[in-house]
C-alpha cells in the first residue's frame, strides 16, 4: 500500500501525522490541567456560573472552547491512520500466508 502511494499522497499523510501529533500535545496538556485542578476550585467555578445565570461552557471550567473539536479531529486522523495501517498489515499477512516472500 505505502509503496503505491504518490509523493503528493505521502506528503499529505505526513502533514496529517504532524497535525495529529500537535493536536495530541495540546489535548494532553489540557487533560493534565484538568487532572491538576482542585475539585473545590472546579465546583466554585461551576457554581459561580450557575448562580450568575450564565451558561456553563468549557471555558468556565478552564478548557479551550474548541477542545471537543480538537478531540474529534484527532480521533478522525487516528481512525484513518489505523485503517491504513490495518490494511497494510492485512495485505502483508495475506501475502505471507499465501506463501509469497517479500
Amino acid at each position: 500500500m505505502i509503496e503505491t502511494m504518490t509523493a503528493e499522497q505521502l506528503r499529505h499523510a505526513e502533514k496529517a501525522i504532524d497535525t495529529a501529533e500537535a493536536l495530541s500535545v495540546e489535548v494532553k496538556a489540557e487533560i493534565e490541567k484538568l487532572k491538576a485542578l482542585d475539585m473545590k476550585v472546579l465546583v466554585k467555578k461551576v457554581s459561580a456560573v450557575m448562580f450568575s445565570g450564565g451558561s456553563l461552557s468549557l471555558e468556565a471550567i478552564g478548557l479551550p472552547g474548541d477542545f471537543f473539536d480538537k478531540l474529534e479531529m484527532l480521533d478522525g486522523i487516528s481512525a484513518k491512520a489505523r485503517a491504513g495501517y490495518r490494511a497494510e498489515v492485512q495485505a502483508r499477512l495475506a501475502k505471507l500466508e499465501g506463501g509469497e516472500d517479500e
